[in-house]
């Protein structure tokens, strides 16, 4: 049976721990915080309960196949209630705008608000959504890495779209070109910092965000977002993967281009296989020693930051 370690317990990490025990593996996780789920984590205080993290939760159907995929039932094991609104927006001159987890609601109010046509929002939904399916088996369910991903018949049905997927043409230019209204287009430019791109330099093939939160809908689990990294938490636990929390790795161990397993602090672990679910710059320049890669990854662009405030309110 083959080893395989893993190397940071964020929700990448568990999903591909669960995935990797599902096959046969022998699989350990390695965390170096007290809890897994990275940035998917909680803060209990003054009789306040803060999700930290993401705080939008789309296509449930993904947790539900890791589920299935472990053989369990998914209604015992997670559940979760279709939000109508996902979130509001409020202007300077007092337009509150409320983004309703629905093509036409959303469209009826942003209508209502700002005088564009509801059909020239719901024709920017149905493009979003075409840009989606299009692009989704290429960009999201292969990797971009391996020569066959081109070859397959999906992906060159995608190849043959590409002039029609705005690829050159930046998110804030073909809404400002598209709608004509600041309020629409700073709504819709938003969504570029999902994936903390910049509006104003992300191609405009970025617009196919919002199909995931309006078109197919914002969910919300009974237990809040945390309960996401304890269901595959227990996922892991039940499929076999042994868990190390408090467990810095500190060298990926290779000879030869070959991987031999991994160091923390006190051991080593022997493994034929490790998959790092951590920042790409941090595993060359720390866990692999590679300098010169490293230094290459530090000079691309940055993504987008962001400050986040909780506020516990009483009214």
């Amino acid at each position: 049976m083959k080893k395989i370690n893993v190397v940071g317990g964020g929700i990448g990490g568990l999903a591909v721990a669960i995935r990797m025990a599902v096959k046969g593996y022998k699989v350990k996780l390695f965390e170096s915080n007290d809890y897994v789920g990275g940035k998917m984590s909680q803060i209990n205080m003054q009789g306040y309960r803060f999700d930290t993290g993401p705080s939008l939760f789309t296509q449930p159907h993904l947790i539900e196949e890791l589920i299935l995929l472990c053989n369990k039932n998914p209604e015992e094991y997670f559940k979760y209630h279709k939000l109508k609104e996902s979130c509001r927006y409020f202007f300077e001159d007092h337009t509150r705008i409320v983004g309703y987890s629905d093509s036409n609601l959303f469209a009826k109010e942003l209508s209502k608000k700002t005088n564009i046509e509801s059909k020239k929002i719901q024709n920017h939904l149905k493009k979003s959504a075409y840009l989606y399916n299009t692009t989704k088996s290429l960009f999201l369910e292969k990797s971009l890495h391996k020569f066959r991903t081109y070859t397959n018949l999906k992906s060159l049905i995608a190849i043959c779209k590409l002039p029609s997927l705005d690829l050159f043409t930046s998110m804030s230019k073909r809404n400002k070109k598209r709608f004509k209204n600041p309020k629409v287009e700073q709504i819709f430019n938003r969504y570029a910092t999902y994936n903390g791109s910049n509006p104003f330099k992300a191609p405009a093939i970025l617009n196919l965000i919002p199909h995931l939160e309006i078109n197919q809908g914002a969910y919300f689990p009974e237990n809040g977002m945390r309960s996401i990294a304890n269901l595959l938490e227990r996922l892991c636990l039940e499929m076999g993967v042994h868990i190390h929390t408090n467990s810095k790795v500190k060298q990926i161990a290779f000879d030869h281009n070959k991987v031999k397993g991994i160091h923390t602090k006190d051991e080593f672990y022997e493994s034929d296989i490790v998959i790092c679910n951590q920042d790409v710059y941090f595993v060359y320049e720390n866990l692999l020693n590679e300098k010169k890669i490293a230094k290459k990854i530090q000079k691309q662009e940055r993504s987008t930051s962001a400050i986040i405030f909780y506020w516990g309110i009483k009214k």
